[in-house]
């Protein structure tokens, strides 16, 4: 139960974290970015001081404190910006044809692994709660309780291994952590003009590493598999208790009343057939 109740809390921790990967002191930034199944990019704080300055003091534009989730990305990113950037700002166009996001039709696509992803999570925590709840029931419900507690928990380490794998071999995740890197996007706000002011960019980023989202999944895999173990040991050994402590004797029992039935029935007909004056003439005869 207590395996079943932490896989749960961390299905949740894992559904609503936005880190799946991350990396502190990055670049100008002090803080985190990250990579998640909902948000694509995403900054703690404003941009940090570089040798005493801030960013804002030799450049044009800045980056906010922002969450910028995939579906908020606009189509504008598939074309070429006439926007100069400064590195390792660059345009965000660079970003999308490097890890195909980008239709024919230049209309920028969320990817298909992104949203299996989501789906994957949304799974895991369903599957986690049906495992909680059951668990918790097994004292009362007894078998019926342990049969749907095993049944989820083994759903919560499919969906797991599903995820976890889905994630590894996301090539634009892969990306992000290797040392030649690749690109996220964010927002820039002006600081002399307004020409920056809404302007997407692709931030340099390389190296990260795996985020608390990632470390969650994982612990959730071990104990999904540590429990379903368990879980199915204890429905062999139920099933095993229920076959030697079967009550024999009603059954002997219940055989002796069936035959004194049949025994009855018979001798009820032996006697109507003497009754019967037909049978005593066949008798006679």
């Amino acid at each position: 139960m207590l395996c079943n109740c932490c896989t749960f809390l961390l299905s949740i921790l894992t559904l609503t974290s936005p880190l799946w990967i991350w990396a502190w002191g990055y670049a100008f930034f002090p803080s985190s970015w990250g990579y998640t199944s909902v948000i694509v990019a995403m900054g703690w704080k404003q941009a940090g001081v570089i040798n005493g300055r801030t960013p804002a003091a030799y450049l044009s534009y800045y980056v906010a404190q922002q969450k910028n989730p995939w579906k908020t990305i606009p189509d504008s990113v598939c074309v070429p910006s006439t926007v100069s950037f400064t590195p390792p700002y660059f345009d965000p166009y660079v970003w999308t044809q490097q890890e195909n996001f980008c239709s024919s039709s230049n209309k920028f696509q969320i990817p298909r692994t992104v949203q299996v992803l989501k789906i994957m999570c949304i799974l895991v925590t369903v599957a986690a709660l049906c495992a909680a709840l059951a668990s918790f029931f097994v004292r009362w419900q007894g078998r019926y309780a342990v049969t749907l507690a095993t049944f989820s928990t083994l759903l919560v380490f499919v969906f797991s291994t599903v995820a976890w794998s889905i994630f590894t071999a996301f090539d634009y995740a892969a990306n992000l952590r290797s040392s030649n890197g690749s690109y996220l996007p964010v927002l820039l706000t002006g600081n002399s003009s307004t020409d920056f002011d809404g302007s997407w960019a692709a931030l340099k980023v390389k190296d990260l590493g795996y985020g608390p989202a990632y470390g969650c999944m994982l612990l959730i895999w071990f104990f999904s598999f540590f429990s379903s173990i368990l879980l199915v040991l204890a429905f062999v050994q139920m099933k095993r208790e229920e076959v030697e402590n079967y009550d024999y004797e009603q059954d002997e029992d219940t055989v002796d009343q069936v035959s004194g039935l049949h025994t009855s029935a018979a001798d009820s007909d032996s006697k109507n057939h003497k009754s019967d004056p037909k049978f005593g003439e066949m008798e006679s005869i």
